[in-house]
């Protein structure tokens, strides 16, 4: 007999398309899925490894304009108050979004007891910090603009290129044998700052010198690269000074590998939380190289029809695995942890509410990509659902 967790996995009758069936590679997670798949693992737990770690966080549809610092403080407020060692979590990071990313707090082992966010994106990109509440147009220095034609002279930086008024203008050039920019906020700040070729090529970023920016240059070379020269700019939250964020760094899902919309995120991070949960001495070992587990580091060198074919495959472990979940487990994780969604709610109203603009919704630079890095495999045997 099919239990509802596997049924609903494939057909949930609530909101029932064809294409809402779990078992198909182009199929999204749904978000009962994913607290039906971690959570009973985490009950099933071996006690000497469960009483290291807090039960997984799992919560959805996460807010635009706020950092990350915001959206996991709750959390680490509740480690710092636990005598847990790690908080393993998953959720979405911008509003009615479908894409998982999946992470852990860490409680490191020094004298004050620090706190390591380890932050697991399937796609490889940073998700925002502290850069400010806006969006961003990178756009050549007057001097420069050679062309009447707007487009030629700037160029957004956010997903979806719309267009924006309340924006942060990054104007740069060549000058010296550098590059020099200025930026400027809607608050009336300027920051400016300069890189020479050491520090570019340090960052990855591989431009010429020696000749004037043009907006080919912007959008090949520091467009993606943005993230990366604002963090040597900007000063970041208090938050933040205090919390190291560990960001993977690997481009697992791709567009071209998921054939479309970016969908294997559910299952991967869902895989990557398994892991982590059975392996604390993984998480305790997580640096700034961030070293995968050996099936993710075949899985970011496989080629796109293996990557097909593993991806497949853990949709149909997932779906065997809710098979045994049993319909009373159901009412026990449902309601998983209200009070720290309270409190991530709470917070995020209340920041709301003392904003001075609503001007800036939905502005973020959630999808920079970041360099990619070698990998190394681990030794460890791998054991998940």
């Amino acid at each position: 007999m099919t239990t509802k967790a596997a049924q609903d996995f494939i057909q949930r009758t609530s909101t029932y398309e064809p294409e809402d069936d779990g078992l198909l590679f182009k199929s999204w997670y749904d978000g009962e899925d994913v607290k039906r798949l971690i959570l009973p693992q985490f009950l099933a737990l071996d006690p000497q490894i469960k009483k290291e770690m807090l039960t997984p966080y799992i919560f959805f549809d996460g807010a635009d304009n706020w950092s990350l610092d915001d959206k996991l403080a709750p959390l680490v407020d509740e480690l710092e108050s636990s005598d847990k060692k790690y908080y393993p979590f998953i959720f979405k990071p911008e509003v009615a979004s479908a894409h998982y990313v999946a992470g852990f707090l860490r409680k490191n082992e020094d004298i004050e007891q620090s706190i390591s966010i380890v932050i697991f994106n399937p796609t490889g990109t940073t998700l925002r910090i502290d850069y400010g509440d806006y969006g961003y147009h990178l756009r050549l220095v007057p001097q420069n603009d050679v062309s009447d034609d707007e487009s030629e002279k700037s160029t957004n930086v956010i997903i979806d290129e719309i267009a924006i008024d309340n924006h942060s203008d990054i104007y740069m050039e060549i000058s010296d044998g550098m590059l020099k920019y200025a930026l400027l906020n809607p608050d009336i700040e300027q920051i400016t700052n300069s890189f020479t070729q050491t520090e570019l090529q340090e960052m990855g970023i591989n431009i010429d010198l020696s000749i004037p920016l043009t907006i080919e240059v912007l959008n090949r070379a520091l467009k993606p690269n943005l993230a990366k020269i604002l963090e040597k700019t900007l000063q970041r939250g208090e938050t933040e000074e205090k919390i190291e964020i560990i960001s993977s760094p690997h481009k697992i899902q791709t567009i071209e590998r998921d054939e479309g919309k970016l969908s294997s995120c559910g299952p991967i991070s869902v895989a990557f939380i398994s892991y982590v949960m059975e392996h604390p001495e993984y998480m305790a070992s997580v640096d700034k190289n961030f070293l995968l587990p050996t099936f993710l580091s075949d899985l970011l060198k496989g080629s796109n029809t293996e990557y097909k074919d593993f991806i497949m495959k853990l949709r149909q472990q997932h779906y065997n695995y809710l098979q045994t979940v049993q319909d009373n487990l159901l009412v026990e994780i449902e309601p998983n942890q209200e009070r720290v969604t309270a409190a991530i709610l709470s917070a995020y109203d209340q920041k709301h509410t003392d904003t001075s603009s609503d001007d800036y919704d939905d502005l973020d630079i959630s999808d920079f990509s970041l360099e990619d890095s070698d990998v190394d495999e681990e030794s460890t045997e791998d054991r998940r659902i």
